[in-house]
């Protein structure tokens, strides 16, 4: 009877070694080979019925497979040809044809699209590995695409608590200060770093969480986690997310749905997050998108006239001439600052804006070039009801935009127009990109270097704005 029993708990063991996928943790390497309808998982061969391929000097997997191998829960969506893989808790959405991967809600652009061949989803692995955590390496000779797991960063060393006030040594050993505090309800964090701060930032559901990841910085001294229990916000936990690149990530564990603003200071050393819960009855909140800035000028014109200076000054007289009609607006960059595209969305998401409008300078290779344009996305296939009459009303908000741009500019008419602007198709409100005038034109840059003509793409502007918020009430 005991001899029974050992035979079937070694037989269980060896089932549950060869039956079931080797855990993520456990694995060292997967390899894909060009032309070969298998794979390698650490030392074990597996079948497929598919091979990788390249394309436009691209190397093609197939994702199924690679869910497999990294152990991810994987569903296809014939209807919406989309695939889902689910890794601890990890999410990613794929969509076939579409250069977009959404990481546990947060969508970010890629430079290929899904492709489907033969009833298979092929994608390079980079992607999705990278998704989980995992680096990709391409071995030319071998024709072979390698996924590995990024290397553990040794153990971060808590040396004080960063809930107090006093200053930390500035040597580039503390590479990171965090001070939070609470009043009126909303909490505000301050990161100091010793270099300028490159950053990213998203919010996550089930539960609620933001996501501060800092790039290139490392944790330095904070402790794993600072218990707060305000309002909004329970406690703040500090991760050395990935050490190649180093990525600091911050998370505040939400008590509610929150709103947030992200700002950094001139010398941007320091990075302000005011987390909040927006108050009931608030609307027709307007955020203000100046486009470009800080490494990134935009356009500049031939008297060297930087396109990023001038949104961010017409931003602010909008800004100002709602505010004295009561209108509330918020700038998706106060200063000379780099703001990512899907985060200008994402922050007129996140404060459930009312109207989203992206101001812009045209510019062309043929100097010629002139006039005004507003643009808005529109794109009906397989859309839901409620994104149909967003993009609906952001047409209708781009006709009274044009209209008041052309009537205090009266610059050449080139008309409302379809675009697929990241920063207009990823928001959930009307959303348009305003292009008011060329700056690579001699006439149009000399009249955007002049106060006066700023002032009026901000009225016109500020009038479009308002005039479709009445046009919205009247309905």
């Amino acid at each position: 009877m005991h001899i029974k029993i050992k035979i079937l708990f070694i037989f269980f063991i060896l089932f549950f070694i060869f039956v079931f996928p080797v855990a993520a943790s456990e694995i060292q390497q997967i390899a894909f080979v060009v032309g070969q309808s298998s794979y390698q998982v650490n030392d074990q061969i597996k079948p497929m019925d598919a091979a990788i391929f390249i394309e436009n000097s691209r190397t093609y997997v197939p994702v199924r497979y690679l869910g497999e191998a990294l152990n991810a829960r994987i569903n296809w969506n014939q209807k919406t040809k989309t695939v889902t893989l689910l890794l601890n808790n990890s999410r990613v959405d794929l969509n076939i044809d579409r250069k977009i991967i959404t990481i546990n809600g947060q969508t970010n652009q890629m430079d290929v699209a899904p492709v489907l061949k033969n009833n298979r989803v092929y994608l390079p692995a980079r992607p999705i590995a990278e998704a989980f955590s995992f680096k990709v390496k391409w071995e030319k000779e071998s024709n072979k695409v390698v996924v590995l797991p990024l290397e553990k960063p040794a153990e971060t060393k808590v040396l004080s608590e960063t809930t107090n006030n006093s200053k930390e040594s500035e040597s580039e050993e503390t590479t990171l200060e965090l001070k939070i505090n609470e009043e009126n309800s909303i909490t505000k964090a301050t990161v100091t770093a010793f270099q300028q701060i490159n950053y990213k930032i998203f919010k996550l559901t089930a539960p609620d969480r933001l996501i501060i990841d800092v790039q290139d910085i490392r944790p330095g001294n904070l402790p794993p986690a600072v218990i707060v229990n305000f309002e909004v916000v329970s406690q703040v936990r500090v991760g050395w997310f990935s050490n190649n690149p180093d990525v600091t990530r911050l998370v505040f564990d939400l008590n509610k749905r929150a709103s947030y603003h992200s700002y950094l200071s001139e010398d941007k050393k320091s990075l302000t997050v005011e987390i909040f819960t927006p108050k009931p009855g608030e609307e027709n909140l307007v955020v203000l998108d100046p486009g470009h800035g800080g490494s990134d000028p935009g356009a500049v014109g031939p008297n060297g006239l930087k396109e990023k200076d001038v949104n961010l000054d017409v931003a602010k007289r909008v800004k100002e001439i709602l505010a004295s009609q009561n209108i509330k607006t918020a700038l998706t960059r106060e200063g000379d600052n780099y703001v990512g595209l899907y985060e200008r969305s994402g922050m007129a998401n996140n404060l459930d804006a009312s109207i989203f409008v992206s101001i812009h300078m045209n510019a062309h290779e043929n100097r010629d070039a002139n006039g005004t344009s507003v643009f808005y996305y529109c794109y009906y296939n397989e859309q839901k009801a409620e994104e149909i009459v967003r993009q609906e009303k952001s047409k209708e908000l781009a006709n009274i935009m044009q209209q008041n741009l052309l009537n205090f500019l009266g610059l050449k008419d080139r008309g409302v127009q379809q675009a697929n602007f990241a920063v207009v198709r990823t928001t959930n409100m009307p959303a348009i990109l305003v292009e008011a005038a060329f700056i690579s034109n001699y006439t149009e840059e000399n009249l955007l270097a002049q106060e006066y003509f700023r002032q009026k793409i901000a009225q016109a502007i500020a009038q479009g704005i308002i005039d479709f918020i009445i046009t919205q009430k009247a309905q």
